[in-house]
């Protein structure tokens, strides 16, 4: 490697170290994204950490009723890995670190090899931009999927070339590892596919490595996943997604899919994409005759709006056919990112090259700005420390001192006392070692879902909004009230409370529930026939939990 190359690795690095710096000096007393991420994937692998469950299949977890482990994922995810080595807290660091890296790695390589010809300019400008992208809010649940596509298109595009085989089928394994092949991998063999095609044609001769490359990477990625497949192919349990109801028309799916090419899409990580789009488009008016690449680009650019857009109207255009109901066919949207930022790059060299370096700084400098009002985590801990508004840090949210607290006061005896959580994530029991009845999941069986239903159908009677979020989608099976709505975090200072709660404490009996977990005051309490166990909280607790007991005290 060149010495100039190593100092623009160098300079990345440490962009990407000064992004990471903040969680390292904070320690647990950061705010977290709590969407998608601690409210969910980061108590489960807790919890199967501590019962056991992260290598072994074998185990079913007793959350909710009992669910089979290969609903929580596979073994083989590196996340998996570094949440075995290290804390809670160091693993989501770590992830971090690695996701931001590899999508800086990623770009540079793109860029410099492929996407820039060698002009003046040309590394210092992907430099920037590969910066840039590796400060884009990526969702850390999801690992390398959205962040490592120029990485996987890097490899790819070597294998085209015939260049360090080994090494780029090493890169698609990594990738495979380290990222979720129903949100991106499975567009990624779609993608490779088609550009195998058209290389085929055009070239008039099979393109052999990217095509051992497709294979390579299809089959680990099946092999990674495969109980997954297998529960789809062959499922041994019905789940509630067999009653997914697309509560879209065909009028809002264009406007979603509008979105994401204004603004990508949160999961695969939001960007001022139609200021670049607004850039772009200005520099290939003025310079596109001179460059052959801003055509391929754009080219390109439509393509993927154009597949995306048709995607997105497959599942209301096609209600009754459960398989579209399933699947998220939109999902090529995790390509837009790396998509914006290479045509931002194109756009800042031309840009450069004409001696416009002060608009392109300025352009960047928006972009940088975006990135950082997108990203959730970022934004949430301005939010926090500003004091605009009350959220918790990591620590506060999962609260293990206070849980503990709660565990010696009461006698919850493993899996055969559970509870469920009201006015806060049951996500924070479960990363506490109670086991929960209620809990967000992608996957449970469609007769859990009913049976909880019955729960919480006098309070879903009382607003269609909740109604149609539990009944057509379903996946967070939460106790649900119609004064509380969509909210699932009402911290001590807010004191609040609820004072109709209709739901049937005998169905809730009959599960094996003892104990309500609630964050908010329940007015009614007594004509539900619970009985009040006593409210927990200290001077560093988020939250304050009134604890209900169900057993004791009947009706």
């Amino acid at each position: 490697m060149h010495k100039t190359e190593t100092r623009y690795y160098l300079i990345g690095f440490l962009f990407v170290a000064i992004q990471v710096l903040p969680f390292a000096i904070s320690g647990e007393n950061h705010y977290i994204c709590l969407h998608d991420f601690l409210d969910s994937s980061v108590a489960h692998i807790k919890m199967m950490k501590d019962a056991g469950a992260l290598f072994d299949f074998s185990k079913n977890l007793p959350l909710m009723s009992v669910l089979p482990r290969y609903f929580f994922g596979n073994w083989m995810d590196l996340r998996i890995w570094l949440f075995a080595i290290l804390p809670s807290y160091k693993a989501i660091i770590a992830n971090i670190a690695i996701i931001k890296a590899c999508a800086f790695i990623g770009m540079f390589l793109l860029l410099t090899r492929y996407i820039f010809a060698k002009s003046e300019f040309s590394s210092e400008v992907a430099l920037c931009i590969s910066v840039l992208f590796s400060f884009v809010p990526f969702y850390p649940d999801y690992g390398i999927t959205s962040a490592g596509i120029p990485l996987v298109s890097f490899a790819f595009l070597n294998l085209y070339c015939q260049r360090d085989k080994v090494l780029n089928l090493l890169l698609l394994v990594f990738y495979s590892l380290f990222s979720s092949f129903i949100l991106g991998g499975f567009f990624v063999c779609v993608t490779i596919a088609a550009l195998l095609v058209v290389w085929t044609i055009r070239d008039r001769r099979i393109a052999w490595y990217p095509l051992l490359g497709l294979v390579i990477f299809s089959i680990m990625c099946i092999v990674i996943n495969w109980n997954m497949v297998v529960g789809v192919i062959h499922p041994d349990v019905v789940t509630h997604r067999e009653e997914f109801v697309p509560n879209r028309s065909v009028l809002t799916a264009l406007g979603d899919a509008l979105s994401y090419l204004a603004i990508s899409q949160y999961h695969a990580g939001c960007c001022i994409a139609v200021l670049i789009l607004a850039v772009f488009i200005y520099t290939y008016r003025r310079y596109g005759t001179d460059n052959a690449m801003l055509g391929n680009i754009l080219t390109a650019y439509l393509i993927l709006a154009g597949v995306i857009t048709l995607a997105s109207v497959i599942r209301p255009l096609f209600p009754d056919m459960k398989i579209i109901q399933m699947f998220q066919f939109d999902r090529f949207y995790f390509f837009c990112p790396a998509m914006y930022f290479v045509m931002a790059g194109v756009s800042v060299l031309e840009l450069v090259r004409h001696n416009k370096v002060r608009m392109a700084w300025v352009f960047m400098s928006l972009v940088l700005v975006g990135n950082i009002f997108f990203d959730r985590t970022v934004s949430g801990e301005l939010r926090r420390v500003c004091g605009v508004e009350e959220l918790p840090t990591y620590r506060q949210f999962y609260d293990e001192r206070l849980f503990d607290e709660i565990k010696k006061s009461l006698p919850i005896r493993g899996e055969s006392d559970k509870v469920v959580c009201f006015g806060m994530y049951p996500a924070v029991a479960e990363y506490n070692g109670i086991y929960t009845l209620d809990g967000y999941m992608a996957m449970y069986p469609l007769e859990y879902k009913h049976r909880f239903q019955r729960v919480i159908q006098a309070e879903l009677d009382k607003s269609e909004d909740l109604r149609s979020y539990f009944c057509d989608w379903g996946s967070r099976c939460y106790l649900f009230s119609s004064e509380l709505g969509r909210n699932y975090k009402f911290p001590a200072v807010d004191d609040a409370s609820v004072n109709d709660l209709s739901i049937d404490c005998d169905a809730l009996r009959e599960m094996g529930c003892r104990y309500i977990l609630s964050s908010v005051s329940i007015g009614n309490y007594e004509s539900l026939g619970l009985g009040f166990a006593g409210s927990f909280h200290n001077d560093d607790s988020y939250w304050n939990i009134r604890v209900y007991e169900l057993f004791k005290f009947r009706k």
